[in-house]
């Protein structure tokens, strides 16, 4: 649920500054969610999906209370509340979340080509 098309590329630059609900891609989401909402009991989320489902989930207070979400490299900024059902984790070196003041960061690769597709500081440097 990243990046797909030009038309994304769009939506990307305006997400650390706008609620996306107004998206295909919020909404696509947020239904899948809801339609199995009873099986879903974690969610990892990337980039794009990470900003989707941070958004989602503030609105959402089943999913705040009965699904644990990991974010990484979230283009949000310190104005996007997060709740306590959220871990938030981005690499020091992504420009992707640079504006993310949640974030737990963690040091890995200092290319921001490849922090942007790092994850848990666990992996740094494993193959």
């Amino acid at each position: 649920m990243g990046t797909e098309d030009i038309g994304d590329i769009g939506i990307d630059l305006t997400l650390p500054f706008k609620n996306p609900k107004w998206t295909s891609r919020y909404k696509e989401i947020e239904d899948y969610y809801n339609d199995n909402r009873s099986r879903i009991k974690r969610i990892y989320a990337h980039s794009l999906a990470s900003n989707l489902i941070t958004h989602i989930n503030n609105n959402n207070p089943y999913m705040q209370k009965h699904t644990k979400i990991t974010t990484y490299n979230n283009p949000i900024t310190g104005q996007t509340p997060i709740q306590t059902n959220l871990k938030d984790l981005s690499n020091d070196a992504d420009i992707v979340s640079i504006m993310d003041t949640h974030a737990k960061r963690f040091t890995g690769t200092m290319n921001p080509y490849k922090a942007h597709f790092s994850y848990e500081p666990e992996q740094q440097g494993k193959k």
